[in-house]
Formats: structure tokens, C-alpha cells, sequence
């Protein structure tokens, strides 16, 4: 059998050979051609298919060079980038004596750069030479270094302090730094490539570099919030909600005016339609937008998004925490930290901090709990963890006796038959243990509790905020019991809080909810960075250290698009204390 096989085998090789070696030139000409016209027309996954095969070696075949190049540009246009780099990189390696290798490097540069490898794009930019394909890379730089923090470009321009680009890109970084030593960089720098566009940023035009673009005197800040107006079907009350988050932003604009802050709100309503969101998106007034605020539901996102993905026009959603809202976008931020974030910093504190990796999971019945209950999983596991328990219960008659065969190993039940020293060992067997609830369940929650408390063993239970309103579990369980709260939204009262609150009232004559306290913390802070930084506030944004918010305890977008700060409370003498940073002198530290 094997041997017919193998048979079989070896004549498929000879009739492929042979075919190959049957064909003419003019084969591989007819070939190319019909490979380039679906590259032309935008088909690029079928291009990227159609060159492979004239990519191959043939003594007839006059195209392979040019099949590599454009197969790795089908490859990138089609989002298949690792491919495409592949591709390039054969390319460069076997054909390095190609005429047009120039167009090689600099696509693959900027493969590179997107992958945020900025140092092999700086090598493969360096062997361009051609002065139209340079022109192009100087352009890419100006597109793609801006992105990068101010510590990366000072470490890269210490390697090629002859690139003009990168250091016209440094200076005006390091323009109002404080720093001496950056201040001597960028006065190096100055005296090096003298030009009158690096004396100041408001110099620098938009056609001249996109991303890093001029401050202004007052800041355009749409509001595009399904309000549903007139809308039947929907009630006042219906949307409440939207009308809190409005008169929070509007208090936060009055803010900013009152310290010479000057935002100007220009307010849409997108009646939760991505159609009326086109028809928005097309007003003469958004050639000016600096910021959109919107996208509270999932169908408002899709418009939105590609909209200020097109415009490089930061886009803030102030109430989701659905990491699916910024998972491909360069341009797309939430108030909030995401349930990725959360997870990742959960397990960063029961796994680094608590040091301990074991987990059991428990988790409910509804999409949230199931995406936010696997995201943690994933993060334990990055970390190293391998003893993940993880169980769906739902709320039913057994449910305690579900939740107390789960827990059974690490929260056994009490037993007066069970010695002093059994008890002690069950109690040090715990100390590399946690149990984490996500579940807004309140019957499932009071199980949890239950078991847990009514458990020979201390072990440390995590939950969300919601659980603090639930009847069943008392204020006095969560301080006798070693119970976590995860409270991503957590507002601090302090003079600011008090400030706002009596501002609110006057305005409106009635307490603010929780959605005006959102509302005004978004603008505040974001109105903020504008002013700050102009209208590339947000790659500077993203290069701070965690700082506090009007309300929120720590706002840390370092590198990221979502807050990266998740407050972890105890309730300690009847009252919520953040146990995952320290106020110092004044100030509060994240904790590492």
C-alpha cells in the first residue's frame, strides 16, 4: 500500500515538474499580467495567490523579482503582514542585486514601523538612496515617529544623529521640556539643522507633518450621543442616563472657561443610527473636530471609528468597558479600563503581589461574566499560572451545593470532627489560593459568601462592586472575610467632588448620578490634555505617569487606550480603603 503511495507521489513531482518545465515565457508574461490587473483592482488576496506561483525560479520566467515585491504588497494591503515581511525578507536575501530593492526595504520599513520596530525600520530606511523613494520615506517617518516615546527617540537618535527627520521630530518633542538634558539635545539639534520650522511646533504646518500638529485657541469637541430626541418609543426616562452625561460635560466646559480653557462643544444627536452618524460626520463644521466623544452603543462604533481613524481624530467612549471597542484602532480611547485591563491588572495583584497563582474561577450567566471570566484566565496563564479552575454556575436550587463542591478543596466545610492540626494544614494548603467572582448575580453572590464563610480556611475572595449592594451579604462579612472589590469606576470625595456637585445642582436641581460624574471627568480631563498639548495631545498622553483625575483616584494611559488603573478596595472600619496605591506626602503612587 505504502509503495503505491509513494508511486503516486512521484508521479504527481514529474508531471508538476514537467509542466513547469513546459512553460514558455510568454506563459509567465500572460500570468504576471493577470496578477497585476487584480492587484490593480484591489483584489488583494486573490493577487497575493496568483503571484505565488511566478514567484518561483524558472530559466523562463523573467518576473520572479518583481512576483516577490508585488505579492508581499498584495500581502500587506490584504492585512496579511507577517507574510508579506516574509516575502520581503526572501526578496532582500536571495535578490539583494535587484534593480528596484529600494522599493523592498522601504515597504518592508514600514511593515516594521507599524509593528512598532523602530530600530530595524531605521536600518532598512538608511539603504534607500533614490530620491523619489526617499522623499517617501521621510514622509513615512513623519507619519509613524511621532507615535513613539520621547525616550525611544532620544535612544534612536543617539544611533543616527545624522537623520534629519528623526531629529526635527525630537526637537519639537522636546520643545517646553524642562529637562536640562533634553533642552541641550534639542538646542544640539537646533544648531545642527537650522530651520526655521523647529523654532516652535505652531510653525509646523499640516502638510508638513500630520501627526504633530498646532496648538489653537479654543478646542472643537463633538458630542455625538444618541439623546433620541423626538424618537418614539424612547422616554425621558428612557435616556436619562445620556442627558446626566451631557450636563456633567457642559459643567466640565464651564470648568475649563472659568481658567481660560477655551472648548467650544458642538452636539449631535445620533438617534443610535449609523446612518444619521454619516450624515453628522459630513457637516462642514467636523473639518475642525479635535476630539469626538460617542459611540456608546456597538452599532455607533463602526462609523465612528473609521471616521476618526481616517481623520486621526481621537475618538473617546466614556462608558464602555468592552475591550472589543479598541482592539484595532490607533485612535479610539475609553474613560474606563477595559475588561482586558481589569483582568491583566487583577492578575498582576493576585499572582505578583499576593503570590498567589493558584485560581478558581467561578463565574455567571451572562456574556459579560463568560468574556470577563476567560480574559482573566488568559492573563493568569501569560503570568505562568498552571492550577486555573474555572466553572460556570447559574442561579438554580442547587447552587450551593455547586459553588461548596467547587470551592471544596480550597474552602472545605467546617467540621467539629476535624483536628486542630488538620485545620492548620488546611489553612496553610490555602496560602497559594484565590477565588475571583464575576457575576452580578446577586442569589449566585450570596452562595459564593456563604461558602466562603462558612469555610474551616481564610481564602481571599474577589468580586466587583455590584456585590456591595446586594441585601444578602452584610458590610460586617466584607470586613471579618478577606473579600477583594474591584471598583473600575470609583469616584474620590474630595473638594473637587463638592465643587462640581454644587455646580451641578444649580444648573440642573437635582443630585448628579453617576453618568454626570462621567460625563465631567471626561472633558475635564481630555479638555485638559488638549489645552496641554495640542492637537497631538494624545501621544503625549500616552507617555505620562499614571496622575489623578477630577474624581478618578489615577488616570495612567501610558502607552495604552484604555485607563490602566484599576482600584482594588477592602472595606476596613466600615469604610472603602484603595489598597493597590499609597498616598504619600500628597501624592498618590501607583503600586508596582
Amino acid at each position: 500500500m505504502m509503495r503505491i503511495f509513494y508511486m503516486i507521489l512521484m508521479l504527481l513531482f514529474f508531471c508538476v515538474q514537467n509542466a513547469t518545465q513546459a512553460q514558455k515565457p510568454e506563459d509567465f508574461d500572460k500570468q504576471f499580467k493577470a496578477a497585476k490587473a487584480l492587484l490593480d483592482a484591489g483584489n488583494f488576496e486573490k493577487a497575493q495567490m496568483a503571484f505565488s506561483p511566478i514567484a518561483r525560479k524558472h530559466e523562463a520566467n523573467a518576473y520572479t523579482t518583481y512576483a516577490h515585491y508585488f505579492q508581499a504588497l498584495a500581502a500587506y494591503k490584504a492585512g496579511n503582514k507577517n507574510f508579506a515581511q516574509s516575502v520581503l525578507n526572501r526578496l532582500i536575501d536571495d535578490y539583494s542585486g535587484w534593480e528596484n530593492i529600494e522599493e523592498a526595504y522601504y515597504l518592508r520599513a514600514a511593515i516594521e514601523l507599524e509593528q512598532k520596530r523602530l530600530e530595524s525600520a531605521m536600518k532598512d530606511l538608511k539603504q534607500i538612496k533614490n530620491p523619489k523613494i526617499l522623499k517617501a520615506s521621510e514622509n513615512l517617518k513623519w507619519k509613524y515617529l511621532p507615535e513613539f516615546s520621547t525616550e525611544i527617540l532620544k535612544k534612536t537618535y543617539k544611533a543616527a544623529p545624522k537623520d534629519k527627520v528623526l531629529a526635527q521630530v525630537l526637537a519639537l518633542r522636546l520643545e517646553g521640556s524642562t529637562n536640562p538634558e533634553e533642552q541641550k539635545i534639542r538646542e544640539q539639534i537646533l544648531e545642527k539643522f537650522p530651520d526655521k520650522n523647529l523654532a516652535s511646533t505652531s510653525n509646523l504646518s499640516k502638510t508638513q507633518n500630520p501627526q504633530l500638529l498646532k496648538k489653537k485657541e479654543t478646542y472643537a469637541v463633538a458630542l455625538i450621543l444618541p439623546f433620541m430626541d423626538g424618537e418614539q418609543g424612547y422616554s425621558l426616562r428612557d435616556m436619562q442616563f445620556i442627558w446626566d452625561l451631557y450636563a456633567g460635560i457642559k459643567v466640565a466646559q464651564e470648568t475649563l472657561e472659568a481658567e481660560d480653557k477655551k472648548i467650544k462643544l458642538l452636539v449631535y444627536d445620533s438617534k443610535r443610527s449609523p446612518s444619521t452618524i454619516r450624515r453628522i460626520l459630513e457637516h462642514e463644521d467636523f473639518k475642525n473636530v479635535d476630539l469626538i466623544i460617542g459611540g456608546i452603543y456597538p452599532e455607533e462604533l463602526t462609523p465612528l471609528a473609521n471616521y476618526a481613524e481616517k481623520q486621526h481624530i481621537p475618538l473617546l467612549n466614556p462608558l464602555t468597558s468592552n475591550p472589543d471597542f479598541i482592539a484595532n484602532s490607533k485612535q479610539t480611547y475609553l474613560l474606563h479600563p477595559s475588561l482586558r485591563t481589569q483582568a491583566k491588572q487583577i492578575a498582576a495583584y493576585t499572582y505578583s503581589q499576593m503570590k498567589r497563582p493558584k485560581s478558581y474561577i467561578i463565574y455567571g450567566d451572562s456574556k459579560r461574566d463568560s468574556v470577563f471570566a476567560h480574559l482573566y484566565q488568559q492573563e493568569l496563564r501569560l503570568k505562568g499560572s498552571r492550577e486555573v479552575e474555572i466553572k460556570q454556575i447559574v442561579s438554580d436550587r442547587n447552587t450551593f451545593r455547586n459553588v461548596q463542591n467547587f470551592l471544596s478543596k480550597v474552602a472545605p466545610k467546617a467540621s467539629r470532627s476535624v483536628s486542630q492540626t488538620e485545620k492548620n494544614e488546611l489553612i496553610q494548603s490555602d496560602t497559594t489560593a484565590h477565588v475571583v467572582a464575576f457575576t452580578s448575580d446577586q442569589a449566585l453572590a450570596a452562595s459564593i459568601v456563604s461558602v466562603i464563610t462558612s469555610s474551616q480556611s481564610d481564602i481571599p475572595l474577589f468580586v466587583e462592586k455590584e456585590w456591595l449592594n446586594f441585601s444578602q451579604i452584610s458590610y460586617d462579612i466584607f470586613e471579618k472575610k478577606e473579600i477583594y472589590i474591584l471598583y473600575p469606576d470609583y469616584f474620590v470625595q474630595n473638594e473637587h467632588n463638592e465643587e462640581f456637585t454644587k455646580k451641578f445642582i444649580e444648573k440642573m436641581q437635582i443630585m448628579p448620578s453617576d453618568f454626570a460624574y462621567i460625563g465631567y471627568e471626561a472633558l475635564h480631563f481630555f479638555g485638559n490634555m488638549l489645552v496641554a498639548y495640542g492637537e497631538n495631545f494624545t501621544t503625549y498622553m500616552r507617555e505620562k505617569v499614571a496622575q489623578e483625575g477630577a474624581f478618578t483616584p489615577l488616570l495612567d494611559y501610558n502607552n495604552a487606550f484604555d485607563n490602566q488603573f484599576v482600584p482594588i478596595f477592602r472595606i476596613q472600619k466600615g469604610q472603602l480603603k484603595i489598597i493597590n496605591y499609597e498616598l504619600e506626602d500628597g501624592k498618590k503612587d501607583k503600586k508596582e
